[in-house]
């Protein structure tokens, strides 16, 4: 029988020693404890019940020895005082125990239990329990498979350590355990630990007691980290320090990548890569899953690619497309060709007996990465594939799935290897490429991971998943703790990977949700918006899973988001550069930069990309709207302009081809045009979405995208961008390059104004104003004013020089500030009633064009284009001409019924994307109701056609068609808008006749 732990305050002090950067106490007995002062932000703990301090190399932290920094050590009677330049240290003496305080001393941070702290027993467990404090929160240790929707606060739960996969609807499925979190502390005192322990641990973060939490490891020594720093990324910064920071990645990883299980040969995937292309939809890179070799694992081409793949790999490569091969996990099945050689060179684990074990999926001898000849086995074997232009690789089932309990490993127990054997195959696979090419940037995809594999180039993703909303909802929270976790590089099966409700009689249905190919695209299409501002964007499913096999709509609105993702590049880019600097992720949960705000404690369903865009994914079937809570600032939705202030919630409208996307108030975003892949073209233009607030700056961040030579040979370039508002009077931006390096030939800047725009120059040097848009588009420098938009666009061509200045003078403002929301709600929010009641009981759209001739209901306005689809003006919100959307829907008595447009004013306008077959004349028809007499003009493509539409009124509710004599259209795609001049009128279609 196991006897009870024995606990360091068991012990009284003796002594201590100061040797280099660490203090060592002795105590009563054996036992000892070890601080070594690692930073001004860090201490390593150590109790060592033998005293001797004695331990193998640390599997995540590869540098234990440390510089000595500032610190003293006093004598302060019933403690020993270590004080450092960000934390003080006491090591009480009788007990002897270990707390942390602030550099002041005033309050503790952190504290070990009174009555039970560090401790071990007999069966070589380890134990420490420390205090909790009732404001404490706790964010982090990793991605949990445990928990029904996920958690953000860790609060409250038991996080059982241990790599693995557990399949089940509501949760994720791969476990990545990373014993290290962030708590907000006691009175806004934020605070960070890590674990160094690879053995499988149990944290209880406040569930058996509200007094303490405490973790336990099975075996491994009694080490931790304690980091101090006034903010989670000063925290973040200080734990990817001591583990390593997240790479920087190939450019191409992060754009779409398209996975499928499996593509069977190359004909299929020439015909999928044809597809995106044609279709325009955007392409970095094809996965080819478990089967692509001829057998699992001999690293060679199944005879059914026939021997195309060099060729293959060539030709898509030079159309900007990127592979990566499965390696269907760490096992090589015994019929495999190279199983034999692999036992003769010892690069498996046994049995304990000299046998391999079989383990996985797919019941292969089970490859060890703790032998040390490992790579020198491997790396002949996956050299021609590189050489034939493989880019990375999927490290698949590496928990390792189905490992047996007798597993034997060359470097130490299972116990010690179950949970960094991830971490050693990703190390592996990194450090044979970056060998073979050292100036090449790493990508690997891994399905399990833990503490520090996120520098060697990988990224985790959440496994086999199940395809339903419950578990697509268990994603957000799960995404923000890995990125809390120093797993920066995160991603998913976007619409999930197997039905969980799969039926083998229902043939290929079976593996969709609900068993049904619409539900399953209405789910892509949500999932397809959540990975587009993922870290990584990825879709996978065991069958349809590229967007244009759900339908025109689907591909529509996957196409504009995975364009939009291109488009904002630059801005992802110098976030990634910041992720590798100081491990701040891009996706971030709102508690990560309000920790002060008790609304975002455990608000899991909306998070920051970057600091100046917040992302609110739509988790739930079937939904139109929903309630988004604004964090400090002003917020303004991204599409429709809308602007609400912090602090509070509201209901936001959501139909089902939009994901709520919010700017920051002061926000500089970095953007370019539309590309097909990441290396299509240069940054160039870079335009500059500003949304001026006081004073705001950005540091756009460019290099190669390919190459490590922003290291060895400072080949990259930071733009520093300030803008400077004073309300009323100007609006003042400047950009300052560090070279020429990656600079463009010219730079624009949309610069959304509450203030009529008089005047804009560049330095001394006027700049003209553009009659319109399009002859604005045309021109080399110049500025334009969309006032219906409230957007000033600048251009401007590049120099010699380093510095630019951009001043605008600014007049009256242009309507009130701010606009009102589309819904506003509180607490529950806005009934579904009131949603019905706001937008005709529908979700309205046309997507895609509508090809004439064809009849367009009035209510189904346009939301195919990045511009707005309409504007009505409202008693309420008179002069108020900025992406206004609350259109009146009223039900109709019209025959034919449906909805109409109701009370639309001079000054309204609604735009229509039409696709025209040919050139041609064209008439339109429309159906309208009106008591006064009126006209309205047409427009196309921001031309004004001559002719106006006149209408005579009727009596009240009296429906009448009004024609117009026709008009020509040219072929092609092009932008129809309606603009009532005079009367008013309601509206319930518009007919497109062929004159």
């Amino acid at each position: 029988m196991t006897k009870q732990p024995t606990w360091i305050q068991d012990y009284k002090y003796e002594s201590h020693d100061v040797r280099k950067s660490s203090v060592l106490i002795y105590t009563s007995d054996q036992a000892g404890v070890r601080l070594d002062i690692c930073s001004p932000q860090t201490v390593r703990v150590w109790v060592d019940p033998c005293g001797t301090f004695e331990k193998k190399p640390s599997y995540a932290v590869e540098e234990e020895h440390w510089e000595a920094c500032d610190f003293q050590v006093s004598d302060e009677g019933a403690y020993i005082r270590v004080l450092t330049p960000g934390l003080s240290v006491r090591v009480n003496k009788s007990p002897v125990s270990v707390d942390f305080y602030q550099q002041d001393d005033r309050e503790p941070i952190s504290s070990q239990r009174p009555e039970a702290g560090a401790g071990w027993d007999e069966s070589g467990a380890v134990y420490l329990y420390h205090t909790l404090s009732d404001s404490e929160h706790f964010y982090g240790l990793g991605q949990d498979n445990d928990h029904y929707g996920g958690s953000l606060d860790r609060r409250g739960i038991v996080r059982d350590m241990i790599t693995g996969q557990k399949i089940s609807k509501g949760r994720v499925t791969a476990d990545i355990p990373v014993t290290y979190f962030i708590s907000t502390g006691p009175q806004q005192k934020p605070y960070g630990m890590f674990v160094d322990n690879s053995y499988r641990m149990r944290f209880d973060m406040g569930n058996e007691s509200q007094r303490y939490y405490y973790w336990r490891a099975e075996g491994g020594e009694l080490l931790y980290y304690f980091i101090n720093a006034p903010s989670f990324a000063g925290i973040l910064e200080q734990y990817t320090w001591l583990t390593g920071r997240p790479s920087m990645l190939p450019l191409w990883a992060l754009g779409f990548i398209q996975s499928k299980c499996t593509y069977h040969d190359w004909e299929e995937t020439d015909n999928v890569i044809h597809q995106m292309r044609s279709r325009d939809i955007p392409l970095d890179a094809i996965v080819f899953d478990y089967d692509w070799a001829e057998h699992m694992m001999n690293f060679k081409w199944h005879p059914r690619w026939k021997g195309k793949s060099r060729e293959r790999i060539a030709a898509h490569g030079l159309d900007g497309v990127n592979f990566m091969l499965s390696n269907a996990g760490p096992m090589i099945k015994k019929d495999s060709t190279n199983y034999q050689d692999g036992v003769e060179h010892g690069i498996f684990a046994t049995d304990g007996e000299g046998s391999t074990v079989t383990c996985g999926h797919y019941g292969g001898e089970l490859m060890d990465f703790t032998a040390p000849n490992i790579k020198e086995w491997l790396w002949p074997q996956i050299q021609p594939l590189y050489e034939e232009g493989i880019k990375g690789w999927w490290l698949d089932l590496i928990e390792p799935e189905g490992e047996p309990l007798n597993t034997h490993y060359h470097g130490g127990p299972k116990e010690e290897i179950h949970n960094v054997f991830a971490l050693l195959n990703a190390k592996a696979y990194y450090e044979m490429q970056k060998n073979y090419v050292p100036s090449s940037r790493v990508f690997i995809l891994g399905r399990s991971g833990t503490a520090g594999i996120q520098k060697y180039g990988t990224s985790i993703w959440t496994g086999d998943v199940f395809s339903d909303y419950e578990t697509f909802a268990a994603h957000g929270p799960e995404a923000l703790n890995a990125s809390m976790s120093g797993i920066s590089a995160w991603t998913s099966d976007a619409g999930g990977f197997i039905s969980s409700t799969y039926d083998p009689a229902e043939g290929t249905l079976g593996h969709l949700f609900k068993n049904d190919s619409a539900s399953q695209g209405l789910l892509f299409e949500r999932w397809m918006q959540f990975a587009c501002f993922s870290p990584i964007t990825r879709a996978h499913h065991v069958g349809p899973s590229e967007p244009y096999a759900f339908g025109a709509l689907v591909e529509s609105s996957a196409r504009h988001y995975l364009k939009l993702r291109y488009r904002l590049l630059p801005y992802i880019y110098s976030y990634h550069r910041i992720t590798h600097l100081t491990g701040s992720p891009i996706m971030r949960a709102l508690v990560f930069e309000y920790p002060d705000d008790p609304e975002v404690f455990d608000l899991k369903d909306q998070f920051l990309f970057g600091r100046e865009l917040l992302v609110a994914p739509v988790f739930t079937e079937f939904t139109n709207a929903r309630e988004i809570y604004f964090p400090q600032g002003r917020w303004i939705d991204y599409d429709y302009g809308h602007v609400y202030e912090g602090g509070q919630s509201a209901m936001v409208y959501a139909p089902q081809n939009r994901i709520p996307l919010f700017v920051k108030s002061g926000a500089i975003i970095p953007m370019v045009p539309e590309m097909g892949h990441t290396g299509e073209k240069a940054w160039d233009p870079i335009c500059f979405d500003i949304y001026p607030d006081g004073t705001s700056t950005f540091t756009l961040y460019q290099d190669d995208g390919k190459t490590n030579r922003f290291e060895t040979e400072g080949m990259y370039t930071e733009t520093v961008i300030r803008c400077a508002e004073l309300a009323g009077t100007s609006v003042t931006v400047t950009l300052d390059e560090s070279n020429k390096h990656f600079t463009p030939s010219a730079y624009e800047m949309k610069i959304h104004l509450q203030y009529s725009p008089h005047r804009v120059d560049l330095g001394e040097i006027d700049l003209s104003r553009a009659d319109s848009e399009r002859i604005w588009e045309q021109g080399d420098h110049g500025w334009y004013w969309d006032r219906d938009r409230r957007i000033l666009s600048i251009r401007f061509s590049t120099d010699e020089r380093l510095h630019y200045e951009v001043n605008v003078t600014t007049g009256d403002p242009w309507f009130p500030w701010p606009a009102k929301p589309i819904l506003v709600g509180s607490g529950a929010g806005v009934e579904r009633e009131q949603i019905h009641e706001a937008y005709g009981g529908q979700t309205p759209y046309l997507y895609p064009p509508a090809t004439l001739p064809c009849r367009i209901r009035a209510e189904n306005f346009d939301r195919g284009g990045e511009k707005i689809a309409f504007r009505v003006v409202q008693d309420d919100l008179s002069g108020n001409s900025y992406r206004d959307e609350r259109v009146n829907m009223k039900e109709t008595e019209d025959s034919g019924g449906g909805w109409y447009l109701a009370g639309l004013k001079p000054g309204s306008w609604l735009e229509y994307t039409v696709r025209i077959p040919k050139e041609d004349r064209y008439a339109v028809t429309l159906r309208l109701a009106s008591q006064v007499s009126g006209s309205l003009s047409v427009w196309v493509d921001e031309r004004n056609l001559s002719g106006a539409v006149r209408f005579e009124g009727q009596g009240a509710g009296t429906w009448i068609n009004v024609s117009n004599s026709g008009f020509i259209l040219p072929e092609g795609e092009h932008v129809i808008r309606f603009q009532l001049d005079h009367g008013e009128l309601n509206l319930g279609f518009l007919e497109f006749t062929t004159f």
